[in-house]
């Protein structure tokens, strides 16, 4: 399913972290429908790397805010950040290995889809009371 972007639910205030986030969601989506289609490995395989480049320099921006506001949840982000790095990677090599499953597309949903909108409401949106 599809991730849409709602600017009330998802907003942190900060400009250039909700561009990352909604950015996010449309690789997120591409990737989706890339698995869906059945595309070649190899786009699947080059659409997982931009994913995974745009979520490193995501992760490394929103930290920065966090750190430079002494926001209270940021060292919680920061394990959860690589956390998500950590299971990104695992679903890459069962990509690697098995290619375009019913299982790997499952793991998708709940390990990217799943965790961005869990992230977001949890912790990303604490940024909301530090936004001018």
């Amino acid at each position: 399913m599809p991730l849409v972007w709602n600017e009330k639910k998802y907003a942190t205030g900060f400009s250039d972290v909700d561009d990352q986030h909604r950015e996010m969601f449309g690789l997120v989506n591409e990737l989706l429908s890339a698995l869906e289609s059945g595309e070649s490995g190899r786009k699947i395989s080059d659409r997982l790397d931009v994913l995974a480049d745009h979520a490193a320099r995501h992760f490394t921006c929103e930290e920065g805010h966090m750190d430079r506001l002494q926001c209270p949840v940021r060292v919680t982000n920061e394990c959860a950040h690589e956390c998500f790095l950590r299971d990104f990677a695992g679903l890459r090599e069962l990509f690697d290995e098995h290619g375009n499953t019913s299982r790997f597309i499952d793991e998708v949903e709940d390990k990217v889809c799943g965790w961005l909108q869990r992230h977001l409401m949890a912790i990303d949106l604490v940024l909301r009371r530090f936004a001018d």
